[in-house]
């Protein structure tokens, strides 16, 4: 079964359920980054091509979500939508007896620092709960810090303990009521503690990837709730990361000489300079670098951008082809770009004259409907037998996907309403700029989009890398938007 736009949406969607300290970091920017929304015919021709594709969010690994049903001991039951947890084992309350699960996913290695909290909701018999990471393998008969593969603060001593029998002295004990949460920060490969709110300290230092949240339990009566997102947590998380953004954007601050100040503020004018003249800001343009105005055909383009976008189509195309007379000859896709503005606007036109015509009669006559039809058949006859000739590729796909408007009577309710939005119409309209720019010599993009791009794609390949002071960088949140 085909999937509606609807549904992808309410797919995408869900990701905002992510922690607040995930959104600013690289990781969350790219479960988060959504198409704008006036493309979304390329996100319905993905879905309606593939009934089996997911949004994955780049393919980016998901979180820890749940406690695991298959990666725990017997002596562990879980509820509640696997988020609590509960020891039913022996009484004994021999070494056997302990009983370790982790969570159903490992932190992801580009997630700089990650936290969980867990509430106890009961400390049972002994209340000996215990919290921390573990590695894939551990035992899950051994409670976290019991070996070498996992790290755990205990809840009846208030020690810490990592590949040990013997505990550190560390914080305090918790009891029946408390929020315990626990935290790594994978920069400096340190695990740090907190209760009830409170930060407790580094715990650890020196600790590997790939870590699972995990809790040991080991008396009866023992139970336990995660937060792993789900609500706001106790501590204030978002605080703690953005300090340690702020470290280290801090420390990488170099302090250049007079010389390279020099060369950066001419850098930084050519870059802003670049993209107000691309995108037609003109009157900031002529403050800014008038110089360069001069030189360009800025305000030509920003006549027929205006024009296009307040749906002018006859006046936008006068213009064109009285400045840009070469370019309509020459440029099928400007050419094809302009037909597929007119054929949205007969779309648009056919709806508003059926409304009228039904507001009046109730029904309208077979005579009238073809009366109405025939504009737009005549005209998108002629025009999708040459939408093929396009240049781009997005361009050929947007035409084709377009002609299932008129498979709808009434195509503003459609899926494929989105064509006939005023967003939409924009987006042709700076597509149409940019084909212009090509045609003048101009690069389509700016130079400060492309050095944005290219800051974006360099960070983005560090985090791969596993450069992790990067990984807590999102570089749109940090630098671009305000």
């Amino acid at each position: 079964m085909t999937k509606t736009l609807g549904n992808s949406k309410k797919t995408l969607d869900s990701y905002n359920e992510l922690p607040e300290y995930i959104h600013g970091t690289n990781y969350g920017e790219k479960l988060l980054t959504k198409e704008p929304q006036w493309l979304q015919w390329e996100q319905y021709l993905k879905d309606t091509e593939s009934s089996s594709t997911e949004y994955t969010g780049s393919n980016v690994n998901p979180l820890p979500q749940t406690w695991s049903t298959r990666e725990k001991s017997d002596f562990i039951e879980v509820m509640q939508s696997n988020l609590e947890a509960s020891f039913f084992g022996p009484d004994s309350g021999s070494e056997h007896d302990a009983a370790l699960i982790r969570s159903d996913f490992p932190i992801p290695n580009n997630c700089s620092v990650y936290y969980f909290e867990i509430q106890v909701l009961s400390c049972g018999k002994e209340g000996r709960i215990c919290v921390g990471f573990c590695k894939k393998n551990t035992q899950t008969g051994r409670l976290p810090g019991n070996t070498s593969e996992s790290w755990g603060y205990h809840g009846h001593n208030g020690e810490i303990y990592h590949g040990s029998k013997t505990g550190e002295r560390y914080g305090p004990q918790f009891q029946t009521g408390d929020v315990v949460g626990c935290g790594v920060n994978l920069i400096n490969k340190t695990i740090f503690y907190t209760k009830n709110g409170a930060y407790l300290g580094v715990a650890f230092t020196n600790v590997s990837d790939s870590l699972y949240p995990t809790i040991g339990l080991k008396s009866q009566g023992e139970h336990i709730r995660a937060n792993f997102g789900q609500t706001a947590f106790l501590y204030e998380i978002d605080h703690a990361v953005q300090e340690e953004k702020e470290k280290l954007l801090s420390d990488s601050l170099n302090i250049a000489s007079v010389d390279e100040q020099n060369e950066r503020k001419n850098f930084l004018k050519d870059l802003i300079s670049s993209f107000l003249i691309n995108h037609g800001y003109v009157e900031t343009a002529q403050e800014f670098c008038p110089e360069k105005v001069l030189h360009s055909d800025v305000q030509i383009r920003k006549r027929i951008n205006q024009l296009l976008c307040n749906g002018d189509l006859a006046s936008a195309v006068q213009e064109i082809t009285l400045q840009y007379p070469q370019a309509i000859q020459d440029c099928q896709d400007l050419s094809l770009s302009l037909r597929f503005l007119q054929f949205l606007q007969l779309m648009r036109n056919m709806q508003q004259i059926r409304s009228y015509s039904a507001s009046f009669s109730g029904v309208i006559s077979e005579q009238e409907e073809m009366k109405i039809l025939d504009p737009v058949m005549s005209y998108s006859q002629q025009f999708f037998d040459e939408y093929e000739k396009a240049e781009s590729h997005d361009l050929k796909k947007m035409i084709k996907l377009s002609m299932g408007l008129l498979a709808y009577y009434n195509p503003s309710s459609s899926p494929l309403s989105f064509f006939l939005e005023n967003d939409f119409q924009k987006y042709i309209a700076s597509r149409i700029n940019e084909l212009l720019l090509r045609f003048s010599g101009y690069q389509p993009e700016s130079q400060l989009e492309q050095f944005l791009q290219h800051t974006i794609a360099l960070n983005d390949l560090l985090c791969q890398h596993k450069c992790l002071p990067n990984t807590l960088i999102n570089v749109q949140k940090d630098f671009i938007l305000p």
